[in-house]
């Protein structure tokens, strides 16, 4: 049986409740944090989830970063990374 690639941007979670999920497990502080005070911590909030994810974006170093790392965009420079090298050799036979 082969694999097949499942992948989620942090857009599309909020859309589906992220946020809104953060916040009620907080209490709501999420929202306060944004000042907006949210009666209501089940429903979808648009003013949340807008502000929630401009301040994950505002705290990437670039664009690159928030490509990479939220969009599930790939970085131009497609060579593996020190990481995926060590998990590659562990998960290769030995050919001893």
């Amino acid at each position: 049986m082969g694999w097949s690639l499942h992948s989620v941007t942090l857009e599309q979670a909020a859309e589906q409740g992220l946020v809104e999920k953060i916040n009620r497990k907080r209490g709501g502080a999420l929202g306060r944090k944004f000042g907006l005070e949210i009666k209501d911590l089940e429903s979808p909030n648009p003013e949340l989830r807008k502000a929630w994810l401009q301040r994950i974006r505002a705290e990437c170093l670039d664009e690159a970063q928030w490509l990479q790392e939220y969009c599930c965009t790939p970085a131009e420079d497609s060579r593996p990374s020190s990481l995926s090298k060590c998990w590659l050799a562990a998960r290769t036979p030995n050919s001893n």
